[in-house]
């Protein structure tokens, strides 16, 4: 049984004790410790952590949270939560307890712990001795350990950004963060497996597992840039930006959703002390209020609307424990150029009891068409019809813009949030606009049901047109969506059903694209991520108005609600009537409202000013 003896004040160590950073497992399974002599549980993980860092003859000062913070106490909880990013600043190193052996977990950490930290896998042999499986056995090795549960966790990022020294334990073997960010081991491993093929293992591929594994090195990369110049970056970031960024990180209380950022936030003397007398949706309530109220705009609502329904907040209120709001919306919130509310000063009121948000803004249509966006890999796409109000998809979108636009063209620019891999408008130009074409037509693949393609232009037929040679294949894949015969057409004229009128020297219609690898001059790894813009994971609902506003929103969007742009906010948003008053579905991505147009149509009196008590 572990032994421990409690030093009452961490300043008596003088910076020569290390914090151990771990996940607490299940609290209602736990295991005894002693502490001075007195009887104490902690849970399973805590005292295996405990077992096996500790030292047969020299003692071993480490900060450990559940003993050294008083959890039935909340008012001592609060203070020294509020301390812990000191604690974890001023330790000499910080320990990442990540579990016990298992899973090829030492042959992993023997590896990185052997590999160069160079750039260049091809640099050493990657692979060594006669075990032929060795590879396989690596990639599964990595794929568990990306998936213990500490790389999941809100807390260790605080304690992983302020640590001076981290070190990487599993069972009684530990790697330096340096060896497992810097190696070479990981793109050999994977690098031999996608050139040798995955053999008996077709469980690497898995979408989940992927994700585990990103999830792995996306904490790894936060320590890198927490050692390099990007660090002031996280050093300058507001509590209100942390949440966010982190919102899919994982907590055991949803008050800690908030709390466990006080550590790194530059403004987290505005929140007081962590008050965990309070319920969570208290926390909640109290944290968007004084966001808005401090900043005085509304960019937080972007990340508002109807939650969980698991807390009883009102809907102008994030709440941080729903999954129902999805990356999209997060990423638009950091990254999103947008400015629906452009030129339209935030007008706004909380109720004293902060119930009811007043807000000034403008209602554009009402919600009459919706249909489920495509799901990554789940086969999904419906005749375009089935995403406009009235049929006839070559119909032009806007004529208000300098080139008009059709609904087939609005429709994969509302997928793609209207913008380039680069982040920049997708019209800004037409390489750029041309090359997500193509690559939401090739994103189409294999995924479109419920089609009735005319049997004498199958699908996958290289038909020609006069003067041309074969068709690109992204245009057979149009003409199979759109349930088109080429009818002697050219590929240009096919694609200005989809792109609207093409200059004639345009490279999209020729048929220099041989495959996937050259789609658009990109090279592979951009067509991918444009896919999985495309095939679009959030579980979103594209939508388009009565008045023909077409965009993508939650799949909490119901017909009938209205789409609103609100002064002050960067995107418009679904709103839906409550009696006298509104509840805030949710931001959503609306084509020609997100760059001020709201502005110009109030001047033209076509929209009109309105107030908005919001519940």
């Amino acid at each position: 049984m572990p032994r421990v003896e409690w030093m009452r004040h961490v300043r008596k160590a003088g910076g020569h004790y290390r914090a151990l950073s771990y996940a607490w497992g299940d609290p209602d399974i736990t295991a005894p410790i002693t502490v001075n002599d007195c009887l104490h549980h902690v849970t399973l993980n805590l005292q295996s952590a405990l077992r096996h860092l500790r030292h047969d003859s020299v003692s071993v000062v480490l900060w450990v949270d559940a003993v050294c913070i008083n959890q039935s106490h909340s008012g001592e909880k609060g203070i020294q939560v509020r301390q812990m990013g000191r604690i974890y600043r001023d330790a000499r190193d910080v320990v990442v307890w990540l579990g016990e052996e298992a899973d090829d977990s030492n042959l992993l950490l023997e590896r990185i712990a052997e590999s160069v930290e160079v750039d260049d896998p091809d640099s050493l042999p990657p692979f060594k001795g006669d075990d032929e499986d060795e590879p396989v056995r690596l990639a599964r090795a990595f794929l568990a350990f990306s998936r213990r549960a500490w790389w999941t966790r809100l807390w260790v990022i605080q304690e992983l950004i302020l640590a001076k020294e981290v070190s990487f334990h599993c069972g009684h073997r530990a790697v330096s963060e340096t060896k497992l960010r810097v190696n070479n081991l990981t793109q050999s491993t994977f690098s031999h497996l996608a050139n040798q093929g995955i053999g008996s293992a077709p469980e690497l591929v898995d979408a989940s597992l992927m994700k585990s594994l990103g999830d792995m090195f996306r904490l790894v990369a936060l320590r890198g840039q927490a050692m390099g110049a990007p660090a002031k970056d996280t050093a300058k970031s507001t509590l209100d930006q942390l949440v966010v960024k982190f919102s899919e990180s994982h907590v055991s209380r949803p008050e800690d959703k908030i709390y466990a950022l006080f550590g790194l936030a530059t403004d987290a003397d505005a929140y007081g002390v962590p008050d965990y007398s309070k319920d969570a949706a208290t926390v909640y309530v109290d944290f968007a209020r004084t966001i808005i109220t401090g900043s005085g705009g509304l960019r937080l609502l972007l990340v508002a609307g109807l939650g969980s329904n698991a807390l009883a907040i009102p809907s102008w209120v994030p709440d941080w424990t729903s999954r129902r709001y999805h990356s999209w919306v997060c990423c638009a919130l950091l990254n999103l150029q947008a400015t629906a509310g452009l030129g339209l000063k935030a007008d706004f009121a909380i109720s004293p009891d902060s119930r009811t948000l007043r807000i000034r803004g403008v209602i554009c249509d009402t919600v009459c068409t919706i249909a489920p966006a495509p799901v990554a890999g789940q086969g999904s796409w419906l005749h375009p019809d089935a995403y406009f109000s009235a049929a006839g998809h070559p119909l032009l979108y806007s004529t208000d813009t300098n080139r008009p636009v059709t609904r087939l063209e609005a429709l994969f620019r509302t997928i793609l949030n209207d913008q380039s891999l680069d982040r920049e408008p997708l019209d800004k130009e037409p390489k750029a606009l041309h090359r997500a074409g193509a690559t939401f037509l090739y994103g189409l693949g294999d995924g479109i049901i419920d089609e009735e393609t005319p049997e004498h232009t199958p699908a996958t037929e290289p038909a020609k047109a006069a003067g041309e040679q074969q068709c690109p294949d992204y245009i057979s894949r149009f003409l199979r969506w759109t349930r088109q015969a080429r009818n002697g057409r050219s590929n240009k004229q096919i694609l200005e059903l989809f792109l609207g009128e093409l200059d004639s020297q345009s490279d999209l219609h020729k048929p220099w694209l041989e495959s996937e690898n050259d789609i658009g001059g990109s090279n592979y790894l951009e067509y991918q991520g444009g896919r999985s813009l495309v095939n679009n994971d959030s579980g979103g609902h594209l939508l388009e108005t009565g008045g023909g506003l077409f965009g993508m929103a939650s799949d909490l969007v119901q017909k009938g609600d209205v789409i609103c742009v609100l002064f002050g906010c960067e995107m418009p948003f679904v709103m839906r009537r409550s009696g006298s008053k509104w509840t805030m579905v949710q931001s959503c991505f609306v084509f020609d409202l997100m760059r001020g147009e709201a502005n110009d149509m109030i001047r033209k009196g076509k929209y009109q000013e309105q107030e908005f008590r919001v519940i």
